[in-house]
């Protein structure tokens, strides 16, 4: 089940840092390189790992603020097309795809 929080906000410029109080404690939020070039909330990314970087948990990291990233290796050309869609319905936020450029089950019959 995920939860929703209402935060205030507070920038601090000269230190890049974005202070998240919430009742009950304050957070902080870090500005990198990495959550400037994605455009995310945090500096958190899903490594695209077969068989468990799929839709639903690349998604629910995206929406979370970090990058999910879709591994693709295991799917066929048909099933990667559909997990972006699936991905896209269920998220607004950047995300990304990892691709294998040899893997022996996405391709039966042609192994090395």
């Amino acid at each position: 089940m995920l939860y929703m929080h209402i935060f205030k906000i507070r920038l601090m410029p000269s230190s890049g840092l974005i202070i998240l109080a919430e009742p009950g404690g304050v957070f902080a939020m870090m500005q990198t390189r990495i959550t400037k070039l994605f455009k995310i909330q945090h500096p958190i990314l899903l490594p695209g790992m077969s068989w468990i970087s799929q839709p639903k948990l690349v998604a629910a990291v995206s929406n979370a603020g970090g990058l999910g990233i879709l591994a693709s290796g295991p799917l066929s050309a048909i099933e990667t097309a559909a997990a972006i869609k699936e991905i896209r319905r269920l998220t607004d936020n950047p995300f990304g795809i990892g691709t294998t450029l040899m893997m022996p089950v996405s391709n039966p019959g042609h192994c090395c």
